[in-house]
């Protein structure tokens, strides 16, 4: 066999193997394939209001769109219960990454504490994997400590 044509055979295998890689890769991916990604809001503090915004962020390398890898689906459960869907808009990033946001309001929480984990599922159909998740505490039923303006004498007047 001429020299040209095996190193043609060489090539186009080590293409075919390189391809195959990156797609079991992508197929596979574990929680990490969005990192670094987050929940930006609520974070884990006290809140007053039981309107809190959620505003999550999950980030991919931007190579993986040369192999039609994106976010397609971001979802949240508040409390263990079932997930909702969130609208996903993408963002260009970087030059490292593509970021898809997706922002809503939880409405109506109740007194207490309260647990968000957020989700991503991708695109071909993968996950969905843990993006992050936050635990946070709403408490509408206390009151500041009560402030009173107080006058002070001056010893000049």
């Amino acid at each position: 066999m001429p020299k040209k044509a095996v190193l043609t055979i060489a090539f186009v295998s080590a293409l075919l193997v390189s391809a195959v890689s990156v797609v079991q890769f992508v197929g596979s991916a574990s929680a990490n394939f969005y990192a670094p990604s987050d929940i930006l809001s609520p974070t884990n503090t006290t809140y007053t209001s039981k309107n809190i915004p959620l505003d999550v962020s999950v980030k991919i390398p931007i190579w993986f769109s040369l192999y039609n890898v994106t976010v397609n689906e971001i979802s949240f459960s508040l409390d263990g219960k079932a997930n909702a869907s969130v609208a996903v808009t993408s963002e260009s990033g970087s030059d490292e990454f593509v970021t898809y946001r997706a922002n809503t309001t939880l409405s109506g929480l109740s007194d207490g504490s309260h647990t968000i984990v957020a989700y991503a599922r991708g695109n071909p159909t993968n996950g969905p994997y843990v993006v992050d998740s936050v635990s946070f505490y709403i408490d509408t039923a206390s009151t500041p400590f009560p402030t009173m303006p107080v006058a002070v004498a001056s010893p000049f007047q």
